[in-house]
């Protein structure tokens, strides 16, 4: 009995002294590989660096492309190589911008477009104007457009059907924000399909999440979920890491919009892909995704009843925005804001907020959406009990739609369009029936609704030209809607008559 007990602690000591023995080696390996693998990494050359960091860019994952850049454009400085290091500090200007650096990273870029290196190199032009045009979408539409129209001209002279085919697809995204919705879907979808016909995967994808997030803002969301859905099948095909942040926020929006039967599974699936969305833009910083998924968030917590929720989450896209200089989404969290002290029956407390909304949203020049805050401004006056200074915003805001409308081409996309804005109609019928007794106003506005898909179809219809392209009239109506944005919305005169947009 001793004798077996002490060769099974003699055994056992052995097997100790092995696997001692055994994780010294494990550890040692494990040491050298790690040196090893930082060797790897610590030599990889500045073209790997750029190369990697091109594909996780062309993914649209610039957050985390741009450590890469940075790391390629010091070594590409310390060698001299001026072209290159441009080239990846271009890419980790990008990352800083959406980091929320957008006025300085605009003001380098505009000093690194004026150098005669990039002036002289049609690909780096192409590289800094891109950047220069993305940041413009977030700070001016005008400015955006100009800046697409220069990259398209560049592209178009070094033949380069991919940048020309996206300044087509961006100035679309221009012309949507302007107010002209029927040529911005006609361009998206002309820019996903060429994408497909060239191989831009990328693009292609790009220009489909757009294009879905157009439908679903339209009520649409059912059909912009599919157009996400082979999007997404295309990026598992092309050898995408992971979707870009940009698909997630079309995604959630579509998900959260999705009619019956489809709710109830859209909205789980949507909350799921909100919150691991909104973890992934606040680890890394990506201040425009945040802000538009903390937005998507205040709006559900406003409809499971939980207004201290949905207010903190508006406040701190407004803090968030303000800090980043991003006046949309400063003007969209103003607006929900606005909404919000309305359901509370605090009227007083909506007016400094939608105020604000709206100062902020002219300096963007955004036509589209502004239909919604001037109506809203009328909602609040209507509920302080001004009601001739809220049937005059109304009638404002109907003027505003009329404008977009004379751009959609068929009766079905003004029908989708009127039904997307429906509310304005209807709570603008509200107030002239049950407050202002004046039926025949009332009625006028319910036929104005109802007839502008088909007059405006018979009238307009047509296709649209080349966006680089401008024709007079739709400049003419671009500056009648900049009038409309920009006038004055009370000032103590009787309201204004119809649009010239709407009558010409």
């Amino acid at each position: 009995m001793q004798i077996a007990v002490l060769c099974t602690r003699k055994g056992i000591l052995k097997e100790l002294r092995e696997f001692s023995q055994s994780r010294l080696r494990s550890a040692v390996r494990i040491a050298v590989g790690g040196i090893l693998t930082s060797m790897c990494v610590y030599a990889q050359t500045a073209g790997e660096l750029v190369s990697q960091a091109d594909h996780l860019a062309d993914e649209g994952n610039w957050f985390r492309a741009a450590p890469l850049y940075a790391k390629a454009e010091k070594e590409l400085q310390r060698v001299g190589d001026r072209r290159n290091e441009l080239w990846a500090k271009f890419g980790r200007l990008h990352g800083n911008a959406e980091s929320g650096l957008y006025r300085a990273t605009r003001a380098q870029v505009l000093r690194d477009l004026a150098d005669p290196l990039v002036e002289g190199d049609r690909q780096l032009k192409i590289r800094a104007l891109a950047l220069l045009g993305t940041i413009d979408l977030n700070l001016d539409t005008a400015a955006a457009g100009y800046d697409w129209r220069q990259l398209l001209a560049v592209a178009t002279a070094a033949g380069d059907r991919k940048w020309q085919n996206r300044a087509d697809g961006y100035l679309g995204l221009v012309a949507g924000m302007s107010g002209n919705i029927g040529a911005a879907g006609g361009a998206l979808y002309q820019a996903v399909m060429k994408a497909e016909q060239i191989g831009d995967a990328s693009g292609e994808i790009y220009f489909a999440t757009w294009l879905a997030n157009g439908m679903a803002v339209n009520n649409m969301a059912d059909r912009a979920v599919q157009l996400l859905n082979r999007a997404e099948e295309l990026a598992r095909k092309s050898g995408f890491s992971e979707m870009p942040l940009q698909f997630s926020i079309a995604k959630v929006r579509a998900l959260l919009q999705l009619p019956e039967p489809q709710r109830a599974r859209g909205r789980e699936e949507g909350k799921k892909l909100l919150a691991s969305s909104l973890e992934l833009a606040r680890k890394n910083g990506v201040r425009g995704a945040e802000t538009e998924l903390l937005s998507q968030a205040g709006q559900l917590a406003i409809e499971e009843r939980n207004f201290t929720g949905a207010e903190h989450s508006f406040k701190e896209v407004v803090e968030i925005s303000k800090a980043a200089d991003l006046p949309r989404e400063e003007a969209d969290g103003l607006l929900h804001l606005s909404q919000l002290y309305r359901t509370e029956d605090a009227p007083a407390k909506a007016v400094p907020a939608i105020n604000r909304g709206i100062e902020v949203l002219r300096r963007v020049e955004e036509a589209y959406d502004f239909p919604m805050y001037v109506a809203e401004k009328a909602e609040v006056e209507a509920a302080l009990g001004e009601l001739a200074a809220a049937d005059a915003l109304y009638d404002r805001a109907t003027d505003l739609i009329d404008g977009l409308l004379v751009n959609a081409q068929t009766s079905r996309m003004k029908t989708e369009m009127i039904a997307a804005v429906g509310d304005i109609y209807v709570a603008h019928f509200r107030l002239a029936w049950d407050r202002l007794h004046a039926p025949e106003k009332a009625f006028s506005i319910v036929e104005s609704a109802r007839g502008r898909a088909l007059l405006d179809s018979i009238r307009y219809a047509r296709q649209s030209g080349p966006l680089s392209l401008e024709t007079p009239g739709e400049k003419e109506i671009a500056r009648l809607q900049r009038v409309l944005v920009h006038g004055e919305l009370l000032d103590g005169t009787k309201p204004r008559g119809r649009s010239p947009c709407a009558t010409h």
